[in-house]
């Protein structure tokens, strides 16, 4: 659906008219053809779900980056977002945080759903390498929430969470973190956590 935007732009660029007036439709042809795709010279090996439960298991509650790593596990495997979706490439330049892309501090909420009595962790998730531009409907006004409901051992969503938060106490000897900031952080805690840190991070962590 992308390389058509890019066809119909350049035609106009052309003064030319827009190639799809006349197409009778047209909206449900581009639902039928606008999918998700894999590429095939890019292989993907999965992780064991045994290999991940025996990393959070082994976790140092003392480190702040082996817990923050087990938090970023623990988000990527509910809400199936792609690993570069929660952090930035680099520091600056290209590739750098975008507000519109990676997590920020408000994007990570404990909800609690009176009717049912339960707690979940709401994960906000923004544009993705399918849909860059956020026009899936579920994204309308930026709002697509993945909702995580918390189970019992090492998944547990909001242990992790807690765990997180811990390092960063709201007990006046720090300031609050800023909601605009990003969400993960580097080890010292002063900058962005980039996507290759975070990637060294958690092969660490699972020993791979």
């Amino acid at each position: 659906s992308n390389y058509v935007w890019g066809l119909r732009q350049w035609f106009k660029l052309q003064h030319l008219p827009d190639p799809i007036f006349g197409v009778l439709e047209w909206d449900d042809f581009m639902q039928a053809v606008d999918v998700v795709a894999w590429v095939a010279q890019e292989p993907r090996k999965p992780v064991p779900v045994s290999v991940i439960r025996a990393a959070l298991v082994a976790v140092d509650l003392s480190s702040f980056r082996e817990v923050q790593a087990a938090l970023l596990m623990v988000i990527l495997f509910f809400t199936f977002a792609r690993s570069e979706s929660p952090c930035p490439k680099s520091f600056t330049g290209k590739g750098s945080f975008d507000p519109t892309k990676h997590l920020q501090v408000k994007d990570v909420e404990v909800r609690l759903d009176a009717a049912l009595d339960k707690t979940f962790v709401a994960v906000r998730l923004k544009a993705i390498k399918q849909d860059p531009r956020i026009e899936r409907p579920e994204a309308a006004g930026n709002e697509d929430w993945i909702y995580i409901g918390d189970v019992e051992g090492p998944f547990s969503i909001l242990l992790w969470l807690s765990r997180f938060w811990a390092f960063f106490p709201a007990d006046g000897t720090s300031p609050p973190r800023p909601r605009d900031s990003p969400f993960f952080r580097d080890q010292e805690r002063e900058r962005v956590l980039t996507y290759p840190h975070a990637k060294e991070d958690v092969l660490s962590l699972i020993h791979i």
